[in-house]
């Protein structure tokens, strides 16, 4: 297989890329490797009451060099509970089908699929069973995962990489507040608490439609016409 994208694969990444990059807030962002536009990273968000709630879960996704005739392979870098680590997943829209493949889609219908499948309990080649308090355990945990053990994320997500700073600094805070018995933390407790409220309800609205969306897509591709 040429390593070498074609011009084809080239301007599409592109052209996804710059339509992506002007989109409003997303459950998702993404940016592709400063190495190889066939090599995607991104981050979901865990959807709002679910156990992946407040996660950040950093993936790639690695194109083939004649995208989009053919899909990418999709991996999945932080623990999670529902995908093993660095390991393909095997989904209608990853590279173990090709045959159902569709080269309307893009990195958009990927990405809403995968969370699609992340929050129900379907399994397949790369998924893993564990239970919903490991999966919260692992949301909680993400955010310092990705910043402390994923050096390409601060590469390339480093405004996402300074808030996470932020973050953890903020609940160390709070930790050593309540182990020293410091009243100074109800501020800085209430503030983050205001931003987790304001991206549950953005989860409230944005969720279902984008389901809905990929439900629409899928069933517009295999419907028997």
């Amino acid at each position: 297989m040429p390593s070498t994208p074609t011009p084809q694969c080239v301007r599409r990444l592109q052209k996804e890329l710059s339509a992506l990059c002007r989109e409003a807030e997303s459950f998702f962002f993404t940016r592709p490797s400063a190495k190889s536009i066939l090599v995607w990273y991104f981050v979901i968000k865990g959807p709002a009451d679910t156990p992946y709630e407040g996660g950040r879960y950093f993936g790639k996704l690695n194109f083939p060099p004649d995208y989009p005739m053919k899909p990418p392979e999709i991996i999945i870098l932080t623990p999670n509970g529902r995908f093993e680590t660095n390991k393909s997943i095997c989904l209608t829209m990853s590279n173990y089908h090709p045959e159902n493949w569709s080269p309307l889609w893009g990195v958009r219908t990927i990405l809403t699929g995968l969370l699609s499948f992340m929050v129900g309990d379907e399994l397949t080649t790369g998924c893993m069973t564990s239970s919903d308090e490991l999966r919260r355990k692992y949301a909680r945990e993400s955010r310092r995962f990705n910043a402390e053990k994923m050096p390409v994320y601060k590469e390339l997500f480093p405004e996402e990489y300074q808030k996470d700073l932020e973050e953890l600094k903020r609940e160390d805070s709070e930790k050593n507040g309540r182990t020293s018995g410091s009243a100074g933390c109800g501020a800085n407790t209430k503030g983050g608490g205001v931003m987790e409220s304001q991206e549950k309800e953005q989860w409230r609205g944005l969720f279902p439609a984008l389901l809905g969306l990929f439900a629409v897509l899928m069933g517009a591709y295999f419907w028997p016409w």
